[in-house]
């Protein structure tokens, strides 16, 4: 019985795994006068019955190196030691894998293993969701170092085109301003570094895919991007077999968005290029979204549905209240403003107590645009008891509602502990601020509601 091939084949069977060893290139450390031409090679080559397949010089530290055809995620690292003698000149090795950056230690030890037709092979499972490029395997012993064969064992998947062109796919999370902000990020990102960017809202606030309220220009995506028809590599790393379903997890130390399994971080460093094909950056925050604006458009149904509103409305003043995760005190606030208001008000606001207040306060004076579900204090964002589509399109409504009135009042948000950047008493919510920002922005919301 050829012991290697049945034990291997079995193994790659059971585990729908390959070897992908004999595609790769093989150096190491020293020749000896046992060594052949091709010596290193050999090691993952059929050389048929002999001893050894490669057998350096006797140094310190000497090793056997093999780079692989491109990238893989490496399922296992097999070592068959020689055959017939000297086996114990090969127990004290380092196994390291490195994915271009760093090697990863995945053995180091004193143990004696064998090789067929009489014992059993070491058999190191490494499982890492990165590419390795390279395995390199370091003798600790200060004698020749000799193996008969490795192997190196990848998931067998169907061959898949590479994608020609960079991507930076952008997965911007909470509220609109804050996702407006990282698009903003991503989209000059992309334009620097000649890289195509898409846009995936799934996980943001919205919960839905934005080509349902936006259009963009060239280069830009908002469908998502087919993950499973190309082979890519990607950034972060610990991404790569995982870049669809990953699941997130809000640190509140690093007041970023992480991965849950690990807690790093999932962005890249926007002021450095890299090589890998695909770059994830989900975040929130870090600013003012109008920008945005600039390039990214109303699809023509939101687009009609807005003017229609803004058309009945005719003149009026337009006021803000955030009252669900933040808290503002706004009757205090209603009645500091009453008397600056004309006769038609218009209130945009997330919370139902609100709206409801403002009605009996203001009586005929206000217009009510949209009836707001009863959230229970919760947030109309990342809220998945709620419908969604109807819930984004009336928040795009209230932005230009706000932007479009003749005058726009906003109060301060109350502090609070659980949010240490409103304690100063005098933060308004990214949403206030995107209003007021576009407010004073007439020529954009022009350009953006009636065309160029």
């Amino acid at each position: 019985m050829d012991f290697h091939k049945d034990f291997i084949r079995n193994l790659c069977e059971t585990e729908n795994l390959m070897d992908i060893a004999p595609l790769g290139k093989a150096i190491q450390s020293s020749l000896s006068k046992w060594s052949k031409p091709d010596d290193a090679q050999r090691a993952v080559m059929d050389v048929g019955e002999v001893d050894f397949a490669f057998h350096t010089d006797k140094e310190q530290n000497q090793w056997w190196e093999l780079t692989l055809d491109k990238p893989r995620v490496v399922e296992y690292v097999i070592l068959h030691n020689r055959k017939k003698m000297c086996q114990e000149k090969s127990r004290k090795l380092t196994v390291e894998l490195f994915n271009g950056k760093e090697y990863i230690k995945i053995h180091q030890g004193d143990l004696l293993f064998g090789a067929e037709p009489n014992g059993l092979p070491l058999i190191l499972p490494c499982k890492y969701p990165q590419r390795m490029k390279q395995i390199k395997i370091t003798s600790q012993i200060n004698e020749y170092f000799h193996l008969s064969k490795v192997n190196v064992l990848v998931t067998k998947r169907e061959e898949k085109p590479l994608y020609n062109k960079k991507i930076v796919f952008c997965r911007p999370r909470s509220g609109l301003n804050d996702m407006l902000v990282q698009m903003q990020k991503c989209r000059q990102y992309a334009l620097t570094y000649d890289r195509e960017l898409y846009i995936d809202g799934s996980r943001g606030g919205f919960l839905d895919s934005f080509d349902n309220y936006f259009t963009v220009p060239d280069s830009v995506y908002l469908g998502g991007f087919d993950f499973m028809k190309y082979e890519f590599t990607c950034y972060p790393a610990f991404l790569e077999n995982d870049i669809v379903g990953y699941q997130v997890a809000y640190s509140s130390e690093k007041r970023k968005f992480v991965y849950a399994a690990t807690s790093e971080l999932i962005t890249f460093d926007f002021a450095k290029s890299y090589e890998e094909d695909i770059l994830v950056h989900e975040q929130s925050g870090g600013g003012l979204g109008v920008d945005t604006f600039e390039w990214l458009r109303l699809n023509e149904k939101v687009k009609i549905y807005i003017v229609s509103i803004l058309e009945k409305l005719g003149s009026y003043d337009a006021i803000h209240v955030r009252n669900t995760d933040y808290k503002t005190d706004y009757k205090t606030f209603f009645e500091n403003i009453k008397d600056k208001l004309g006769n038609k008000i218009v209130l945009c606001t997330d919370d139902l107590e609100c709206q409801l207040y403002a009605k009996s306060f203001f009586g005929d004076r206000l217009c009510v645009i949209t009836e707001l579900p009863d959230t229970q204090g919760r947030p109309l964002h990342n809220n998945k008891n709620i419908n969604r589509y109807s819930t984004n399109l009336n928040t795009i409504v209230d932005l230009f509602v706000l932007a479009s009135g003749r005058n726009i009042y906003f109060s301060t948000i109350l502090p609070r502990k659980e949010h240490p950047w409103t304690l100063t008493g005098t933060v308004t919510s990214g949403f206030s601020r995107l209003a007021k920002a576009l407010h004073e922005r007439q020529d954009l919301v022009k350009k953006i509601l009636y065309g160029e």
